[in-house]
């Protein structure tokens, strides 16, 4: 984004703490002051954002502050002597710099962190796409059957099938102790 030619004196005038002159901005800048309104304008503007010993005298015939409430015509802005001594730049016009800096950088990190949503979003959506299309859950790669012994320890075989078995016995004691415990409940409360 380009920031025109308001920031960029601001922006010179910051990096140069030491001073700099009106004349050498429009060089740098290579501003075009052919336009007369525009002229006026920017004159006024930078000696009211740029501390220039002789436009800050009262008494001096040549000072943008002392035309602020008046009309300026072009004549006096072409009269200026002091175009090309140092100015330097005013702590408003600093904290405006600042400012626009601040604002270009949030700019900058909100277009990152909306990216990075996006992003993430379009990964969201394509996992949830993927769990519709393929619902199966993966099946271990190996059998796993667990058998006890009466000494307490527990052997494990491992088969390279796809599905998971528990052993015969095993399911036969759950079913059998369900069985038994329906029954004991009945014979407490007979109906």
């Amino acid at each position: 984004m380009k920031s025109g030619v308001y920031i960029d004196t601001l922006r010179l005038g910051f990096e140069n703490p030491t001073g700099i002159s009106f004349d050498d901005i429009v060089k740098k800048l290579n501003i075009d002051l052919s336009d007369n309104s525009f002229k006026i304008n920017y004159t006024i503007w930078f000696y009211l954002n740029f501390y220039n010993i002789n436009n800050e005298t009262s008494d001096n015939e040549f000072s943008i502050a002392k035309y602020q409430m008046n009309y300026i015509r072009l004549v006096d802005i072409e009269r200026i002597p002091f175009n090309s001594t140092k100015s330097y730049i005013k702590g408003d016009a600093i904290n405006k710099y600042i400012d626009f800096v601040e604002l270009q950088n949030a700019r900058k990190s909100s277009i990152t962190a909306t990216r990075i949503s996006l992003i993430s979003v379009a990964i969201a959506i394509s996992s949830i796409i993927v769990s519709v299309l393929y619902p199966k859950n993966p099946k271990p790669p190996y059998e796993v059957i667990i058998t006890n012994d009466r000494n307490n320890s527990t052997n494990s075989k491992f088969d390279h099938s796809l599905d998971c078995k528990f052993g015969i016995e095993e399911k036969d004691k759950v079913d059998n102790n369900q069985t038994n415990d329906s029954d004991t409940l009945g014979a407490i409360n007979p109906k």
